[in-house]
């Protein structure tokens, strides 16, 4: 069984094959895997979930595909240290820029060539989406706050595109685009 996959962002310069090898060493739940294309030079991460019995002998194998991103690739914009939260001990991204970042990854989503890939990922981003407007919104986050600032001007801009192509395809989600401070409707 394969479960949604993961992604962590790591705001540093080292290499995301050197930062697989580091949670592999770290946690025996985590593994490499060689992709399919064995011309690849990369290996594919994975998280192994802990597996509900099923019987006396049975155990159901699940696992979670983990992606470990850093600032520079796939457009992910770098963050100053002090904008960067603790929650329990672990640093986490505000939620406004992860929605964004989220939001792009809906855009390439659709956008993908391939429509089992398209057909698997999109409904997965939209319902992450919606969870991430709902909880934006109930912190009162807005895109004008000071503790935003730092998000480059190339981000915002792409961000308000997707926002209204987002509308269009999810017009009950205009509302609360625009209680975040992004233009909605035109």
């Amino acid at each position: 069984m394969y479960s949604q996959d993961a992604d962590i962002i790591v705001f540093t310069d080292d290499d995301q094959e050197y930062l697989k090898q580091l949670l592999v060493g770290e946690d025996s739940s985590f593994y490499l895997r060689r992709p399919r294309d064995r011309q690849e030079s990369y290996k594919k991460l994975y998280y192994r979930l802990p597996s509900p019995q099923r019987g006396p002998k049975r155990m159901c194998k699940r696992k979670c595909k983990v992606d470990v991103l850093v600032p520079g690739k796939m457009r992910i914009p770098d963050m100053p240290q002090r904008h960067i939260m603790r929650q329990g001990g672990f640093p986490i991204l505000q939620i406004l820029p992860l929605l964004l970042l989220k939001l792009q990854g809906w855009n390439d989503h659709r956008h993908y060539p391939f429509g089992d890939y398209r057909r698997k990922k999109i409904p997965a981003d939209v319902d992450d989406i919606t969870g991430l407007l709902e909880i934006a919104c109930n912190r009162g986050t807005h895109l004008g706050s000071k503790s935003l600032r730092w998000l480059p001007e190339k981000t915002v801009d792409a961000s308000r595109k997707r926002v209204k192509w987002y509308v269009k395809k999810y017009p009950e989600s205009a509302q609360k685009w625009e209680r975040l401070g992004f233009d909605a409707y035109r």
